[in-house]
């Protein structure tokens, strides 16, 4: 049974006690529908913010990249070196894998490129890329 302040009251029937939980209309939490409705909207505006900023960083690493093989000519750099399938390449400062992407296809399946970088976080990065 409940109190008049709509707390909960406990009904002894024996050695045993019930306890009896009223529920008030001005409750708040996950049951009222109001409070979940906006934490839902919360969630999905602040997944779609992660995803926007997700789609505007990869673009600009496309712009990135694109500008990058403009003026370094990976293709003209990669086909000086005459390489031929089942070769072993070393990339000595690969930093995030540039050339150690590129080159991994000219060597095909039965060559191997060693990227080596001073930071092992980005190297770790490019080797679970190509593996």
């Amino acid at each position: 049974m409940a109190d008049a302040d709509g707390r909960e009251a406990y009904k002894r029937s024996g050695a045993i006690a019930f306890r009896y939980c009223s529920r008030r209309s001005d409750t708040t939490g996950l049951s009222n529908p109001g409070g979940l409705f906006f934490t839902l909207v919360v969630l999905i505006v602040a997944a779609l913010f992660l995803i926007y900023q997700l789609t505007q960083t990869l673009y600009q690493l496309h712009l990135a990249e694109g500008e990058r093989d403009r003026w370094q000519r990976p293709d003209a750099v990669i086909e000086s070196l005459k390489l031929k399938e089942g070769n072993v390449v070393a990339d000595v400062g690969c930093g995030v894998g540039y050339f150690s992407l590129k080159l991994a296809p000219k060597v095909a399946e039965r060559g191997t490129v060693l990227a080596e970088d001073i930071l092992g976080v980005r190297t770790a990065i490019t080797s679970s890329q190509n593996p």
